[in-house]
């Protein structure tokens, strides 16, 4: 679908995101300078993209008493960002630019092509159940253990507020009850598997 953007007076254009191909149409009114010059001259419009040296010359068409330019991709294929590109409309009477008006253009930049999606990461609470249900699987699952694996994790994702000797002790008590009293497969179920990250988070900071 056609973006239809009016180019007003003492504003910038935004032309799209960068690589966009008649995603955008500027419309300029012209009516003013056909009431004041005459209907017999030719409309141009010259169009720099902000690291291009020169202008170019871009295919508009008229329509009554507008100017309508469907942006191509050739027009956004540079994102605005130290500096703006610029766009200027003229009216010319055989060899001669009777009227001209300059107006800033802006093309925001696109994130690009889509690559291939990325493995999920899992985060450090998922990587530290998992630790502690090894450490059940091979009876090896102390408080000490416990404590020493959220410190661990802890070390690389601080929780403010909070030390990682006092979140591994809150953690460690809260599995150290099911961990001697039940088996692996009701700990895995009943403890681990619906803890979310919110949940530790929660313990962390009461």
């Amino acid at each position: 679908m056609t973006e239809h953007l009016i180019a007003a007076n003492d504003h910038s254009i935004f032309l799209g995101h960068s690589g966009e191909n008649l995603a955008t149409q500027i419309i300029f009114d012209v009516c003013q300078t056909l009431e004041e010059f005459g209907e017999d001259g030719t409309f141009i419009l010259l169009h720099q993209r902000p690291w291009d040296k020169a202008s170019y010359p871009v295919e508009i068409t008229l329509s009554g008493h507008k100017v309508l330019w469907n942006v191509t991709s050739a027009d956004t294929a540079q994102a605005t960002t130290a500096r703006k590109g610029c766009a200027q409309l003229q009216y010319l009477q055989g060899e001669q630019v009777v009227k001209s008006q300059l107006w800033s253009t802006i093309v925001e930049p696109a994130i690009g092509k889509a690559g291939d999606a990325p493995d999920p990461e899992k985060g450090w609470v998922q990587e530290f159940l998992e630790t502690v249900a090894e450490m059940i699987e091979e009876g090896s699952a102390t408080d000490e253990r416990i404590a020493a694996a959220v410190a661990a994790y802890f070390e690389e994702h601080p929780i403010e507020g909070i030390t990682a000797d006092e979140c591994a002790e809150m953690i460690a008590e809260a599995l150290a009850d099911y961990i001697k009293t039940e088996d692996l497969e009701e700990i895995i179920a009943t403890v681990i598997s619906p803890i979310t990250e919110e949940e530790i988070d929660t313990i962390c900071t009461e």
